[in-house]
């Protein structure tokens, strides 16, 4: 079915059936088909909740990044159309992009190393110290408030300018303890990549706090029974480019042709030639939760 928005057409299927099709028949060692599963349920989810919430211009599913092996469980992106200094017509460009990885256990959001809760028990305690410096700071150096923000609860304060030296300590060694926890890790990976600039982490209900997850990161968590999506955490903005942006929009689309080929039956072989094979059948049934 093809919809027209913002001047581009788009082809929308049913991605999250369509993918899961096709990876039952691939499916590497490490991952069972109940893990798929649960992870397919995880990524239907998120996307219900970002239509129902945050409509994008374009979503798809088991996207690379840069580099290409590393990919995202999601991504979205947001439109506003630009005009040309040379022509008429407006050009639409990716004016916000969002990317989400899905971890169904505690163990899958940072590698697997003896000191792990430890380590998040001394990061939520800085955490917690962090809040009350910070709010000890909004009441004694008011000069740090951006003054152009005309409600307090969305205001934003300058930190980083603060003369408490304890503050700046504090976030040296909660910096330094989240690099030892995550490093490594498609969250770390992620960040460095710069391919959005909003990032989220997916979890099911009761697997994480949001005072465990790396600062910056937006959480959702996930009632796996009702496939239900709940905005924990809201994320902060990362740093990216119009480029990368448009770089992702782009492997969007490729991998969103990949899954289109699934559905049509069509193979791509190594030398550029077809063959036609029987796609798969499904049926669609009402879920009744």
């Amino acid at each position: 079915m093809f919809c027209h928005i913002d001047g581009i057409d788009f082809f929308i299927i049913h991605l999250p059936l369509i993918t899961a099709m096709q990876m039952l028949f691939s499916l590497p060692k490490t991952e069972t088909r109940k893990m798929l599963g649960l992870k397919m349920t995880m990524r239907r989810s998120i996307a219900k909740w970002f239509w129902e919430n945050m409509p994008p211009n374009a979503l798809a599913m088991d996207v690379p990044t840069r580099p290409a092996s590393l990919k995202v469980d999601v991504a979205a992106f947001w439109t506003a159309a630009r005009r040309r200094t040379t022509a008429k017509s407006g050009i639409v460009a990716p004016k916000q992009s969002a990317i989400v990885i899905c971890c169904l256990s505690r163990e899958d959001c940072w590698p697997e190393c003896a000191n792990a809760e430890t380590l998040l028990k001394e990061i939520t305690e800085i955490k917690q110290t962090l809040i009350q410096q910070e709010a000890e700071i909004r009441a004694t150096e008011p000069h740090l408030r951006d003054g152009n923000m005309l409600f307090e609860e969305l205001a934003l304060w300058d930190y980083s300018k603060s003369s408490c030296k304890s503050y700046h300590t504090n976030r040296h060694r909660l910096a330094n303890m989240e690099t030892a926890l995550f490093k490594g890790t498609r969250l770390a990976r992620i960040d460095a990549s710069l391919c959005a600039n909003l990032h989220y982490l997916a979890v099911p209900e009761g697997i994480l706090e949001p005072h465990e997850l790396v600062d910056g990161w937006g959480l959702f968590t996930v009632n796996l029974q009702t496939e239900t999506a709940t905005l924990a955490t809201a994320p902060k903005p990362h740093d990216t480019s119009d480029e990368m942006q448009v770089l992702l929009a782009q492997n969007m689309a490729l991998a969103a042709t990949r899954q289109v080929n699934d559905m049509l039956g069509i193979k791509i072989n190594g030398d550029g030639t077809l063959t036609l094979v029987r796609p798969p059948s499904i049926h669609h049934k009402p879920l009744n939760h």
